[in-house]
């Protein structure tokens, strides 16, 4: 069986950052057992926590499906074009957004632009702590762009700058924020990919998930498992509401499956 783990609410809890050591355990039995784990996330590559990148997972889809990795050979690496980038910088001003650009390796923020939001402040330091940088764009970019994530505040028009941004990228609604990928890429896409090259059928599948990012995934798998800390729509999608990420949820469902 192949199965599909998103992270941040998934297997760490996005609060305390804490990966249970049970949900650690969880993959190395699936891995042992012969069953292929595969991280599923929003992060670029470059960005995940590198004690998930300790377990034994046969594959990574990162950044919404932007990039595909399966047993050390990229399938998909796509970037944001650099064309597009001072079109994208000056509708994100234009409708006084908060800004988070994720590039390889780390974040670019873009001054008054990326300093009125907690969560910017709060992800920044999360993401220097496992070794990123984080960096304004009026020193330069010179790391590709994978995505962005544009946070609100009271004079914030983000329904004209997903309407401004419509042509060039699919917006996902995440309570507060939106998370902008270059169109034709979803945690859904890059999960075929990793089961086309595998040659395995979607029936042979789980996944696990919690947030609106999650919902293309967890509709794509025969079987789908949300966190008990999950958003509702994240629930309503599943096959099965597991436990809380820090009341075992991972661990939780997979026994309740017999998979473990």
């Amino acid at each position: 069986m192949v199965i599909f783990f998103d992270i941040d609410g998934t297997l760490v809890d996005e609060q305390t950052q804490i990966l249970p050591q049970s949900a650690a355990d969880a993959i190395v039995a699936l891995a042992n057992a012969g069953h292929v784990p595969v991280v599923n996330t929003g992060r670029p590559y470059s960005h995940i926590d590198p004690r998930v990148r300790a377990l034994p997972f046969a594959g990574f889809i990162c950044a919404g499906g932007q990039q595909v990795r399966l047993r050390e050979q990229w399938l998909k690496h796509e970037t944001v074009p650099a064309d597009w980038m001072p079109a994208i910088i000056e509708a994100v001003r234009q409708n006084d957004l908060q800004v988070v650009y994720e590039a390889e390796g780390g974040f670019y923020l873009d001054g008054p632009y990326s300093d009125k939001h907690p969560e910017i402040h709060l992800q920044s330091r999360l993401i220097q702590e496992i070794g990123c940088y984080v960096r304004d764009i009026a020193d330069g970019i010179d790391h590709s762009v994978v995505k962005f994530c544009t946070f609100d505040i009271p004079t914030s028009n983000r329904a004209a700058f997903i309407q401004a941004m419509e042509p060039w990228f699919t917006a996902i609604d995440r309570r507060g924020m939106a998370e902008f990928l270059v169109k034709g890429n979803s945690k859904a896409a890059g999960l075929q990919l990793v089961l086309d090259a595998l040659g395995c059928a979607r029936e042979d599948t789980m996944a696990f998930g919690d947030s609106a990012n999650d919902l293309p995934m967890l509709e794509a798998v025969g079987t789908a498992v949300c966190m008990g800390n999950g958003v509702e729509q994240a629930k309503n999608a599943a096959h099965f509401v597991t436990k809380t990420v820090l009341e075992d949820g991972i661990s939780y469902a997979l026994k309740h499956y017999h998979i473990i």
